[in-house]
């Protein structure tokens, strides 16, 4: 019984052991059937996911679409509304304009009569112009020949009473009786006399203009390559000696003509004596003590050097050395009325934008120059020669000019063999004193010989 109790034991025990395998493999194909059940919730999961998200964007597709629907409906209908006003606008614009049109036609003819009108009223207005401006010449004429014959009876009641001076003085030395109020009054009215000379002669400038253009017209060079019976294309007038005229050929028959009007026209046969005639004048206003200033401005070759300085010392002197001798004059005729009177000079060019000293010592060498502004606002160039002359020392002006000359900077050109390059100014300093009266005179004479404006084309300048 024991040995089949054993074995009963052992076969309960074995099929203890297959139950309990069987049980397990029941328990892993639940766990399975589990994990698969889960995994199918999951998929059932994402699956109902998906398809809300799908009926979502549907949805959203669907109300973008009904949105898109309505929004085109209303631009049609607001296109439609904006074609409709639009063509409304167009026609009343149209109308408007046609109108407009109609108006600035009506105006444009109304217009037109008034520029018809208006040249009819030109052509009297410049006939009466030309008629004025005839009898203004004509009246500055007789206000000059007035005054000249002023200045004239001036000078003659001033030689006048130098006259009936030297006179008293003479008798006064023969007789012994002149008294010496007797020579006070007659200083007097001698002083008044130029004062009023000097007051007449400034009347005379300022009526002139104090502001002058002078025009000047070279003749023919043997270099200039022109035949002998050619005629110069600027020609000055034989009624008037303030205008000229320029003619421009067109062709072989035909030339285009323009009048132009300056203060003073000089021909070709106008000398340096002429020239200097008419602007000794304003030497005078200088001597006088007032500031001036002559340039000379013209193309390369016109002559503006030959003007300003000339050549040589007889009839070809220019304007700077006549001016001298003028000073000179004027000044022995103040010192012996007891004035003491001092001139100075310089002289300096402008070249490729510096400032060159054109009286400099040849041992000084060139010094940079600059423009300044001294505490009384008058402008000055540093480092300049200042040289002192004697206006009546005819030998010390040639040196000057000499030295300028020796100095300054020339070229060759098409146009000018011995050409200025650059703006030379010469300035004279004058100062007078009267210790017994008190009086003292101070201006600058400025006489300025530009640079030729010119064509590279024409001058060959480098």
């Amino acid at each position: 019984e024991k040995e089949t109790l054993a074995e009963s034991l052992e076969s309960t025990k074995s099929e203890l052991a297959a139950a309990e395998e069987t049980i397990q493999g029941l328990k892993d194909e639940i766990a399975e059937q589990k994990t698969a059940m889960s995994s199918h919730t999951s998929q059932v999961e994402v699956e109902k996911e998906l398809r809300a998200r799908a009926e979502h964007n549907a949805e959203e597709e669907r109300r973008e679409r009904k949105a898109t629907s309505a929004q085109m409906v209303a631009m049609t209908s607001e296109h439609a509304k904006a074609e409709a006003q639009w063509l409304e606008a167009s026609q009343s614009t149209e109308r408007e304009l046609q109108g407009q049109l109609d108006a600035q036609a009506r105006t444009l003819k109304e217009k037109e009569e008034e520029i018809r009108s208006a040249k009819e009223v030109i052509s009297s207005l410049e006939g009466e112009r030309n008629s004025l401006k005839t009898a203004l010449n004509e009246e500055r004429t007789m206000a000059e020949a007035r005054n000249v014959e002023e200045v004239s009876r001036l000078k003659g009641e001033v030689n006048l009473l130098n006259k009936r001076l030297e006179d008293e003085e003479e008798r006064a030395k023969e007789e012994g009786v002149v008294t010496k109020s007797q020579l006070l009054d007659l200083e007097e009215q001698l002083r008044e006399s130029q004062a009023e000379r000097k007051r007449m002669h400034q009347l005379i400038q300022e009526l002139r203009g104090n502001v002058r253009v002078v025009a000047r017209v070279r003749p023919f060079l043997p270099d200039d390559g022109v035949a002998a019976d050619a005629r110069p294309a600027v020609t000055t007038s034989t009624r008037n000696d303030s205008e000229m005229k320029l003619s421009v050929k067109r062709d072989e028959s035909s030339a285009q003509e323009y009048n132009f009007s300056f203060d003073r026209c000089f021909g070709q046969s106008a000398g340096q004596d002429v020239v200097f005639e008419e602007v000794s004048e304003l030497v005078q206003s200088a001597l006088e003590g007032y500031n001036v200033c002559l340039f000379s401005y013209g193309v390369t070759g016109s002559g503006k050097t030959h003007t300003m300085v000339g050549a040589g010392s007889g009839a070809m002197r220019g304007i700077i050395p006549r001016s001298l001798e003028q000073i000179g004059r004027y000044k022995e005729t103040l010192e012996k009325e007891g004035w003491s009177y001092s001139v100075s000079v310089s002289y300096l060019e402008i070249y490729q934008e510096r400032i060159r000293d054109l009286l400099r010592s040849e041992k000084s060498g060139e010094t940079k120059h600059d423009i300044k502004v001294d505490g009384h606002g008058n402008r000055f160039v540093t480092n300049l020669t200042t040289q002192p002359l004697d206006p009546t020392d005819q030998d010390a002006i040639q040196d000057v000019m000499r030295l300028a000359a020796k100095h300054r900077s020339v070229g060759a050109t098409d146009m000018n063999q011995v050409s200025s390059r650059s703006h030379a100014v010469f300035s004279l300093y004058l100062r007078a004193t009267n210790e017994s009266e008190g009086q003292r005179i101070s201006s600058i004479l400025n006489l300025v010989d530009l640079a030729g404006s010119e064509r590279l084309d024409r001058s060959g300048a480098t």
